[in-house]
């Protein structure tokens, strides 16, 4: 066996290059878009490396933002933002999307139509009151950092922006010191002066915050921003794992990661491929970032995740459980008698409709595997 040694120069040379193989951005804008609308009162994920949070207002530190619908805003569509409904603070504080375009845009809520594709991210009162942070897991290199923001509203003369990180080990690095943003001003574009490139520990944090400025109502102001990372290092989570659930059809299961060029789905620790599953269903889309699930049965239930990667490494998505609701078998989203008296009808006819369990036949199994289900409520 022939072992060679590199030299630490030639070492280097080589981690340079496997870096630069493995460079991309990733967007305020393209993690909100990636994780999806938020649900009413949704907890963001501890795995999702982009996320959301807000000062309290009695000065005791800092929280997560939950999803908000139902506010006074009046998100057209039905869309969902990031705010604080936990401490009766309605207004989204980070999103929906500002755009020029018409169909893109979420927000109705500016004095000006804003001139690039970004997030609102609310000054409020005070310092640093709305926060995005990217929080970095290991092997990850912050190259450039560019910051694009206009403030759309008109309830105070400015406000503040700035960026920073926020180190694990303790202290902070200012990239980009507080700069204040006039109200009805052209979109301005930061980015730091010095301090970059800079390698980043796991759980270094990215941030970047907004405040209110010299005076005026900030908190009925709309501040647009987006910020692009220029990364290099394992792939970033936008989203866990999005489910998308078809009663009587199948299952899709999507994720959103900034960097990735590979993806495989796993069940209950077992990788997963296209074809034919051993339940009957057919798998389409397991190495990539959407995997759909047709004829999904009761045996395909379990719990899923997807392992992303690239040259410099993987990551893993946290597993979630999929079920469907089986005992629903006329899809109307109730559980009742006419579920029982549908599956019964097609199971006296010998239809292959009443194949509950996919095996092929219509037999008593499956009437014991309807009638199992249908007994629990699902």
């Amino acid at each position: 066996m022939l072992i060679r040694c590199m030299s630490a120069l030639a070492l280097a040379s080589l981690a340079g290059t496997v870096s630069a193989q493995c460079a991309y951005n990733s967007s305020i804008l393209s993690a909100f878009l990636g994780q999806g609308n938020p649900a009413n009162g949704q907890q963001q994920l501890s795995s999702v490396d982009w996320t959301y949070e807000r000062s309290q207002s009695n000065g005791s530190g800092r929280t997560l933002l939950e999803g908000v619908t139902s506010t006074s805003w009046n998100v057209p569509n039905g869309r969902g933002a990031w705010g604080s409904p936990t401490q009766a603070y309605y207004v989204p504080l980070a999103g929906p999307v500002y755009s020029p375009t018409t169909s893109q845009n979420q927000v109705p809520f500016y004095y000006r139509l804003p001139s690039f594709d970004g997030i609102m991210l609310h000054p409020n009162f005070g310092a640093e009151v709305a926060r995005a942070l990217m929080t970095a897991p290991a092997n990850m290199t912050l190259s450039t950092l560019v910051v694009k923001t206009e403030l759309l509203g008109r309830a105070s003369g400015d406000a503040q922006i700035g960026a920073k990180v926020e180190l694990a080990a303790g202290g902070e690095v200012v990239l980009i010191p507080a700069t204040t943003i006039v109200s009805l001003a052209a979109a301005q574009t930061l980015s730091p002066s010095s301090g970059l490139p800079r390698t980043l520990a796991a759980g270094d944090r990215v941030v970047i915050w907004t405040g209110s400025g010299s005076g005026g109502n900030a908190a009925e102001d709309w501040m647009n921003v987006d910020a692009t990372l220029g990364l290099a290092g394992v792939p970033l989570l936008n989203s866990g794992n999005q489910i998308f659930a078809n009663c009587g059809e199948g299952v899709t299961l999507g994720v959103s990661a900034a960097g990735a060029t590979s993806y495989r789905w796993y069940k209950d620790g077992t990788a997963l491929f296209d074809g034919a599953s051993g339940s009957g269903a057919t798998i389409s889309g397991a190495g990539t970032a959407l995997m759909s699930i047709a004829g999904f049965s009761f045996e395909d239930e379990g719990m899923y995740w997807c392992v992303v990667g690239n040259c410099i490494g993987d990551r893993q998505t946290a597993p979630s459980p999929v079920y469907m609701c089986f005992g629903d078998f006329n899809c109307d989203g109730f559980v009742n008698g006419d579920d029982y008296d549908s599956f019964a009808s097609l199971f006296e006819a010998g239809d292959i409709g009443a194949d509950f369990n996919h095996d092929g036949f219509v037999n008593g199994d499956d009437y014991d595997a309807f009638a199992s289900r249908f007994e629990v409520g699902c």
